[in-house]
């Protein structure tokens, strides 16, 4: 596959994102504001923009042994959110979705973002560490805090989607993962429309200005071409452009904290 790109860097995030949702009555359905932090547990995964979507108990987005849709294979191998929204929001099951404004989440920093539904929804979120092939870190159908200013907290697991080889190669990531862009003048990075580094004072590991993409391996009917199924990602194996030691995690790469404040 074609090197791609994703969307611009970032640090702390506050995010403009975009939340859909289909109508529903608010006042019967209890509908609540939630605050969702998300935690970069790893020391040198950045993250693509993330996905959330809040939903009824019939809606399993990550299986074992699932074929992923596109918008889940074009979510995980490129990072870019957009199919897997369009098509959650035209689910009847799903109530809310919310795609994570632009902005990369770097290694141990946090992302904020709201969205909006009713309390007896469960709530996915998901983003991709962008030296995967086709991994997204997920926390998948969880419970809602009930209560003004309560906090759940969720630890993530993460899901290999199946779609493409996991060979760690530069070819087959986007194009602007980390350190895959070489220094240069002409290469500044860019952070919340700033240009914060140069030519020489841009830091190892730190992405080059990331831009929106289409994906590569769509058929002719636009479906997706399927590669495997999905199954839990285990461990990062690495290769000589992405070490293991460097690039991989132990446990969880993330952690979902969860408010309600409306």
């Amino acid at each position: 596959m074609n090197r791609k790109s994703l969307l611009a860097t970032g640090f702390i995030l506050l995010s403009t994102s975009v939340a859909i949702a289909h109508e529903y009555d608010e006042e019967k359905s209890d509908a609540a504001v939630y605050r969702v932090e998300m935690h970069n547990q790893t020391d040198k995964q950045w993250f693509s923009p993330c996905l959330c979507a809040l939903h009824n108990s019939r809606i399993r987005l990550f299986q074992e042994g699932q074929a992923a849709t596109t918008g889940q294979a074009t979510f995980s191998e490129d990072g870019f959110n957009g199919i897997l929204a369009k098509e959650l929001q035209e689910n009847p099951n799903v109530y809310s979705v919310l795609q994570c404004g632009p902005g990369l989440t770097p290694p141990d920093s946090y992302r904020v973002e709201y969205i909006k539904g009713p309390v007896s929804a469960r709530l996915t979120c998901a983003a991709m560490p962008v030296t995967t092939n086709d991994v997204l870190t997920v926390i998948q159908r969880v419970k809602l805090p009930k209560q003004f200013y309560t906090t759940r907290t969720y630890r993530s697991k993460e899901w290999d989607l199946g779609s493409e080889q996991n060979n760690y190669s530069a070819g087959s990531m986007p194009e602007d993962s980390v350190n895959l862009i070489a220094e240069g003048s002409n290469n500044p990075v860019t952070i919340a429309d700033s240009v914060v580094f140069g030519s020489s004072g841009r830091p190892v590991g730190v992405p080059a200005l990331l831009n929106p993409f289409s994906r590569a391996y769509i058929g002719d009917q636009g479906e997706a071409i399927a590669e495997g199924t999905m199954s839990l990602f285990t461990h990062y194996e690495g290769s000589d452009d992405f070490n293991a030691e460097i690039y991989g995690w132990m446990g969880s790469a993330s952690y979902f904290s969860v408010t309600r404040i409306e």
